[in-house]
């Protein structure tokens, strides 16, 4: 085998043998799975029923009974909505049936595994997380603005108002807002 081809052989060994090339996603990534490619979420529609899993590799099916989604799809907006969130207390985020939704797709493979997870898993609530390209298309989530998450409010699955909260303070104000949902 010619020198040239070894090392392109034994980089995409090391590639594969350090987790960073994807094998699973690369193949599913077919047109029959961007065909599916849902239609943006808007007021009125109802919200793809999604199975994901949070930090702790514990299974969240969505909409569930979730009568709010707060979502965040960027580092940055992620690390002011923690606290925020941490402050409210998995009781209160319980009691007013709040998930929040982190889409951590765009972030590469190892520094998922080695640094954001084990973060994340030391977080007193329950993070559903969109891991992949293909996750993300089915969920068709619109873009939040840049630097803000968005509020997702659902009656029966179907979304009432989608509101984007670009600060803790807006946040905690739209939080503290719902109301506490009764057991269905």
């Amino acid at each position: 085998m010619p020198l040239s081809a070894q090392s392109r052989v034994l980089s995409a060994a090391l590639l594969v043998a350090l987790g960073a090339l994807n094998a699973p996603s690369v193949l599913a990534q077919t047109p029959s799975a961007t065909a599916a490619t849902p239609a943006p979420l808007a007021q009125g529609s109802p919200f793809p029923a999604l199975a994901l899993t949070d930090q702790h590799d514990k299974p969240v099916t969505l909409p569930g009974t979730a009568h709010a989604i707060v979502y965040a799809n960027a580092k940055a907006v992620d690390e002011w909505v923690n606290p925020v969130l941490t402050d409210f207390e998995p009781a209160n985020l319980s009691a007013k049936h709040v998930i929040y939704l982190s889409d951590i797709s765009r972030m590469p493979w190892m520094v998922s595994k080695m640094i954001a997870l084990p973060q994340m898993r030391e977080r007193t609530y329950s993070a559903a997380l969109i891991r992949n390209d293909e996750e993300k298309a089915l969920a068709g989530l619109p873009m939040p603005a840049k630097d803000c998450a968005d509020v997702l409010i659902l009656n029966a699955g179907v979304i009432e108002s989608i509101q984007s909260v670009c600060s803790p303070a807006a946040l905690k104000s739209e939080l503290d807002a719902l109301p506490v949902v009764a057991a269905h």
